[in-house]
């Protein structure tokens, strides 16, 4: 976040106007000193120097305190000695400074998405995460079409020990385009620091659809909104039978508890039609998918590489799970289904792609996994783990020298 702040106002202080002058007095000592002093401080500012760069800053506005903007690159120099945690009256100062004049330059540009960026940035690093969400919501609010601002305020959840909101901004990215692969991807890695494995695999086989066709998910949300419709469906059916068989309730009041409850269910089907739509999409789902599946054979060198990167990612995650997972919190069965779809995974990424070597690697830890499932068969798997330990040293050692072989060309000047 420090970085990608600094990175913005470098390059929004490289377009400061040098001469910027106010009414009647442009040709003033007082303006023609403050521009110079503008000069170095940009300069020291782009050198990182920010200790050197505020105290020019400062006498900027000294001189001439009608430059506005410098109370945006004050800010951001004192934000970037302030460091986090440090108790030194010194440090208390830079973040003091930092707020006050960050604070100045978002009472003149309220808009501003630097100032408001910079703002929550500061708040965060000083602890203060009430404001700090404050301007970070502040931000999105004004971003709502830009992914990166839900990527920003997950983030910042997430660091803050708010995993469900960190949660809920990943699922808002991916409602603003969930056709887009990305957002599936972001959350599916965030899922997996979480050791939520079933949901991060959902993530990643969303993300394959995403990019194969797209129409799946669309049905797949509608399979998971029709499984929810069932559930209350039948919270609600439970609890009218519930009801209707109290002796202590009257008749008014029974009746007005009943509709009370169906009120609940408008606009959705009766259970055995929702269950009956469930039946029906499932077939329908599984053909689109293995329709889907067959057609990565026509596609390009690129897409084919990220397919095989999906794959690849599904078969890396089970593996995890069950490698991070006790015998004690896990039966044998469960654990082998587990590994199984890992194993037709990877093998799917070497199909579309048969030099992954990463994948290869992984096919040989998941069988060291199998001995947990299977450990009479030891051996088998012992010998299976090496066999695809040696592909994977075959193809990565063949990688290497043919990226050794291409740099010793390009020395020589040499084109193959």
């Amino acid at each position: 976040m420090k970085k990608n702040v600094s990175s913005i106002l470098v390059m929004v202080v490289g377009l400061v106007v040098l001469f910027h002058f106010v009414g009647c007095g442009k040709l003033s000592i007082s303006n023609l000193k403050a521009n110079y002093s503008l000069k170095r401080a940009n300069g020291l500012y782009k050198e990182e120097q920010y200790k050197n760069a505020a105290k020019e800053y400062e006498q900027v506005l000294k001189l001439n305190p009608d430059m506005k903007k410098v109370y945006l690159y004050l800010g951001t120099c004192y934000s970037q000695v302030y460091r986090p945690m440090n108790d030194e009256a010194r440090n208390k100062e830079y973040g003091e400074k930092a707020v006050e004049y960050l604070q100045k330059a978002y009472e003149f540009e309220p808009d501003n998405q630097t100032v408001i960026m910079a703002l929550a940035d500061l708040h965060d690093k000083m602890g203060n995460v009430e404001k700090a969400e404050e301007f970070y919501l502040g931000l999105l609010k004004k971003s709502e079409d830009d992914p990166k601002s839900y990527y920003t305020m997950a983030n910042f959840y997430s660091k803050n020990n708010k995993p469900e909101k960190a949660e809920e901004m990943y699922l808002a990215r991916i409602k603003l385009d969930p056709k887009d692969p990305e957002g599936y991807n972001f959350l599916a890695n965030y899922y997996q620091d979480l050791r939520k494995w079933r949901e991060a695999i959902d993530c990643h086989y969303k993300r394959l659809y995403a990019m194969l066709k797209p129409d799946i998910i669309t049905k797949m949300d509608e399979i998971t909104q029709l499984t929810k419709d069932a559930e209350d469906i039948k919270k609600v059916e439970d609890y009218v039978a519930l009801v209707q068989k109290n002796k202590q309730v009257d008749a008014a009041e029974k009746q007005r508890l009943i509709d009370e409850s169906k009120q609940k269910l408008q606009g959705k089907l009766s259970l055995d039609a929702t269950n009956n739509k469930l039946k029906a999409l499932d077939p329908e789902v599984k053909a689109l998918i293995k329709r889907a599946e067959a057609s990565v054979e026509a596609l390009n060198d690129e897409q084919k590489l990220k397919i095989s990167d999906i794959y690849y990612s599904l078969g890396v995650v089970c593996w995890n799970w069950s490698y991070q997972t006790q015998d004690n919190l896990m039966d044998a069965k469960t654990r082998d289904v587990i590994l199984e779809e890992g194993l037709a995974n990877l093998n799917k990424a070497l199909k579309v792609n048969p030099e992954y070597a990463y994948a290869l690697s992984y096919i040989g830890l998941i069988y060291r996994q199998k001995i947990r499932v299977d450990p009479v068969n030891e051996a088998k798997y012992v010998k299976l783990n090496e066999e695809y330990n040696k592909k994977f040293q075959d193809i990565f050692l063949k990688k290497k020298k043919s990226e050794d072989y291409k740099k010793k060309l390009e020395e020589l000047g040499v084109q193959e």
